[in-house]
């Protein structure tokens, strides 16, 4: 018996293997993860990547690969994971808030070390984009909001003596 394979089917097993689903070699789609953080965090969005610095918007919580495999297959790996969002949430809800005119994105980092980073684009005094990242206290949030704003106490380099003990 002869088999003939159409080039529909060689395109159909292509895209079915490139697939995230297929790539993360994972029985859950990311989306379903992703949907019902967002839905439960409304002040956070989700992203799979290797660094952290996103380009725009506040509330980014990127996660690595890795990381996402084994909060997928780890039910306490998940449970420790979605106890930091809440705080990631309430952290986000105030930068949207406090974060400044300066700030351009906010966000969070999970990397392969399983540690949190909080991370900010905020323009400078010269209207450049600076970076911030810092790595945070995964048992307490108490101190975040701070760690994360350090751009806020920077003085300007150009300011005269009285703006800058008037802040003007």
């Amino acid at each position: 018996m002869d088999m003939n394979i159409s080039g529909n089917y060689v395109n159909d097993l292509r895209a079915a293997y490139s697939s995230p689903k297929a790539r993360s070699g994972s029985s859950t789609s990311r989306s379903e993860y992703f949907k019902g953080w967002e839905t439960k965090y409304k002040n956070l969005k989700f992203a799979v990547g290797e660094s952290a610095f996103g380009k725009k918007g506040v509330g980014t919580v990127t996660i690595t690969k890795d990381q996402l495999r084994e909060i997928e297959n780890n039910t306490e790996a998940r449970m420790k994971f979605e106890s930091m969002l809440a705080d990631c949430d309430e952290v986000a809800a105030e930068m949207k808030n406090r974060g400044g005119s300066r700030m351009i994105s906010q966000g969070f980092f999970y990397n392969n070390d399983k540690e949190l980073q909080g991370w900010v684009v905020a323009k400078n005094y010269s209207n450049v984009n600076d970076k911030y990242i810092t790595t945070l206290n995964k048992e307490t949030s108490t101190g975040w909001f701070n760690a994360m704003t350090v751009y806020m106490s920077l003085k300007d380099p150009y300011a005269s003596d009285w703006s800058q003990r008037f802040g003007r």
